[in-house]
């Protein structure tokens, strides 16, 4: 009985373990202004968190993310909607290791940017697809292959206020 017994319960320990194993994606947003100071003579850019924006100036948003499980997460998509009020830079998204694409339908559909389009809705009620450009985006996403147990990346992007 007293075999059976540690058996059983080394037999759901393990059980628990395997249980807990997973991948666990944590993700963080900044989005930051450049500011401009002369230091030694010198110009130097720094940014900060860019509390307010004026039309015409350029936000960098970045998301980090951090596999905080103990397993390997596969095919992660990281989602950033545009901001509504700004408009994304044309080539600015980054992300090593990543596949980049972008949505001009409010994050429906993902194409890489020179296929991206939208549809419309004729004054017929028929639909038609255009294609969209960089000033129309709403969403990107970035897919990530792999994030090992433990390790962190970032991807982002850069927008102007409208």
């Amino acid at each position: 009985m007293k075999k059976i017994l540690i058996l059983t319960t080394t037999a759901l320990l393990l059980a628990t373990t395997i249980a807990w194993a997973a991948p666990k994606i944590e993700i963080a947003l900044t989005a930051e202004v450049e500011i401009k100071s002369i230091v030694d003579g010198k110009e130097v850019i720094t940014r900060v968190p860019a509390a307010e924006a004026k039309p015409g100036e350029i936000i960098y948003y970045t998301l980090t993310y951090h596999n905080s499980g103990d397993q390997t997460a596969t095919e992660v998509k990281l989602n950033d909607p545009i901001p509504k009020d700004t408009q994304y830079i044309t080539g600015s998204a980054f992300g090593t290791g990543a596949k980049i694409t972008f949505s001009a339908d409010g994050g429906e559909t993902y194409q890489e940017a020179t296929l991206v389009t939208f549809k419309i809705t004729n004054a017929d009620g028929t639909t038609s697809v255009k294609s969209a450009s960089p000033d129309q985006y709403t969403d990107i996403r970035w897919t990530v292959d792999s994030i090992a147990a433990g390790s962190s990346g970032t991807v982002g992007f850069a927008a102007v206020v409208r």
